[in-house]
This record gives C-alpha cells, structure tokens and sequence, in this order.
C-alpha cells in the first residue's frame, strides 16, 4: 500500500489530503473546522449523500497531526 500525504489551502484553511494506492482522499474533519462547516454539514445530511457512502463503503480513518 503506498500512501503520501499533502495540504491545499481552501479559503485560507489548510486541508488535508492522502493519497492511497493512487486514490485522493481530502480530510472533512479539516473542512468542517473551517469556514466551510456549514456547506460540509448541509452536504453530509443529504440523502444522497449518505446513499453514495453507504453504497460504496464508508472508510473512516482517525488521523493524528
């Protein structure tokens, strides 16, 4: 498994981005710090939203800084 990690800068926030055998994945415990909170929680409420993770297993990974 080959993982690398990087940070993009969102509306003045730093993001967290892994990337996992060549598949991106951005950190929403970073976007939902930042201004973006309200746009990340309206999204993850959405039934589709929830159907989409659901349907395609929802990874969960706790990431120490």
């Amino acid at each position: 498994m080959l993982i690398s990690n990087g940070k993009i800068t969102v509306q003045d926030t730093p993001i967290t981005i892994i990337g996992v055998d060549g598949d991106d994945y951005i950190s929403l415990t970073d976007m939902a710090k930042s201004q973006l909170q309200e746009h990340i929680i309206s999204w993850l409420s959405l039934k589709g939203t929830i159907e989409y993770l659901l349907k395609h297993g929802l990874n969960v990974q706790m990431l120490k800084e």
